[in-house]
């Protein structure tokens, strides 16, 4: 709304001084009414940035981040993942939508820092801009075939 104030107000002294450059009285009876008009839109227009000022969300004080792990390795690997969102979904966390994340990744993780870690490179290299929790293990059965059957005999 500044921006546009700066450009009214601009506009204004152009037109200040285009008409105080020696416009014939009879041209400035001709733009009289336009002059008036300008004049109205001028005074609505700083009502309405006045009222979208008082409308404004009143400020959220910061908060400090808590990393759940003290891990140098974890901390960079976490810097990692805020600037992949970035660059892939130009997304950035507010403070308390990071620490939430955070929060949610240490649950993922069972408190586990290697885990965390694996879980944020498992999310990079699979093009997620959510966190999900890594696959289960699955163990390998061998299928009992025919054959394997008959030597249980």
């Amino acid at each position: 709304m500044i921006d546009i104030w700066k450009q009214v107000e601009a506009g204004t002294h152009a037109l200040n001084a285009f008409i105080d450059s020696g416009i014939p009285p009879v041209y400035l009876r001709r733009i009289a009414p336009f002059l008036k008009n300008y004049n109205k839109t001028k005074e609505l227009l700083t009502i309405h940035i006045e009222k979208e000022e008082q409308k404004q969300a009143p400020q959220v004080p910061p908060i400090q981040l808590r990393l759940p792990f003290d891990s140098e390795f974890f901390e960079k690997t976490w810097t990692y993942w805020k600037e992949y969102r970035l660059e892939k979904f130009e997304k950035i966390y507010t403070g308390r939508e990071e620490q939430m994340a955070l929060n949610y990744l240490y649950k993922l993780s069972n408190g586990d820092s290697q885990t965390a870690i694996l879980c944020l490179e498992y999310n990079m290299a699979n093009g997620c801009n959510k966190m999900y929790p890594l696959p289960e293990k699955k163990t390998t059965q061998t299928k009992k075939t025919k054959s394997n059957e008959l030597d249980d005999y």
